[in-house]
């Protein structure tokens, strides 16, 4: 699969704190990038990297193996902060009109491409209100539809539906996967929900500053070894993560047998996964 961006050896510090360790990370083209971590581990500053506000100690980003033409490069990527950042005062439509004037785009193909975007993200119940008379969820699509005005190959999100409820959040989930699949738009996104890693075929874990996962779902959750224990007891019943099936042998020998009533091995879930990879020993 063909990579449209690659992230090689990034650093970062601030004052005398590494912020960014040797992150190294490639996004095929056409994928759903799922960038996981807690918080502080890194996630806002490599978003911040990736769009050129913030410069890093080291390190290159390649967009489309193009390390030459920045601009065009740049032109490439949409993004989509955490933050509302269109005016209240004017409508949606209004408001993408004059972002994507922004751009060096002819004037009659601006208007055509918003109206493609409008029927695109089912827009027009609310393109021609005020955008602080729009609910949360309307105004992150929009925020969605300004960050493709330019028509990028990959789109990146930084939280897409912190604070959104969960009614709204697939909602907004629905318009991101409609770009992915409909437009073959590469979708790069941020989240400490982790449900929402699901929705992604290629995940990245990073935590204090350094990349611990990156590749493909199924593998994240093959190749971490671990196992769930599942004991039901003849009053209880409870699960621990096992490295290997010896280590699970030896709890199973430590307990009094005699309460067990039945012992079994199960998979590991995408978040336990996540937990005991990020967690503290």
């Amino acid at each position: 699969m063909n990579n449209i961006l690659r992230v090689n050896n990034i650093n970062k510090k601030i004052k005398k704190m590494e912020i960014l360790k040797n992150v190294t990370f490639k996004i095929p083209k056409g994928s759903i990038f799922a960038f996981l971590g807690p918080n502080g581990a890194g996630k806002s500053t490599l978003i911040g990297i990736l769009v050129e506000l913030i410069k890093p100690n080291s390190g290159e980003i390649v967009i489309e193996n193009n390390k030459d033409n920045k601009e065009k490069n740049y032109s490439k990527i949409g993004i989509v902060f955490q933050d509302n950042t269109l005016d209240d005062d004017l409508t949606v439509y209004d408001n993408l009109v004059i972002r994507g004037s922004l751009y060096k785009i002819d004037k009659n193909k601006l208007k055509n491409n918003i109206i493609k975007i409008i029927e695109l993200l089912n827009m027009e119940d609310f393109a021609t209100k005020k955008y602080s008379e729009c609910s949360g969820g309307q105004k992150r699509i929009a925020m969605i539809a300004r960050a493709i005005i330019v028509e990028p190959s990959i789109l990146i999100l930084d939280e897409p539906t912190t604070a959104l409820d969960p009614k709204i959040r697939k909602t907004v989930w629905d318009v991101i996967l409609k770009l992915n699949k409909e437009k073959n738009m590469t979708i790069f996104f941020s989240s400490h929900y982790l449900e929402e890693a699901y929705y992604a075929n290629h995940i990245c874990i990073l935590n204090k500053g350094k990349i611990l996962f990156e590749g493909e779902t199924e593998k994240l959750l093959n190749k971490s070894g671990i196992k769930k224990l599942i004991i039901k007891e003849r009053k209880n019943s409870f699960e621990i993560l096992v490295d290997s099936i010896k280590d699970g042998l030896n709890y199973i020998n430590s307990r009094n047998l005699s309460n067990v009533v039945s012992i079994s091995l199960g998979d590991i879930s995408l978040e336990e996964v996540f937990l005991e990879m990020t967690e503290e020993k």
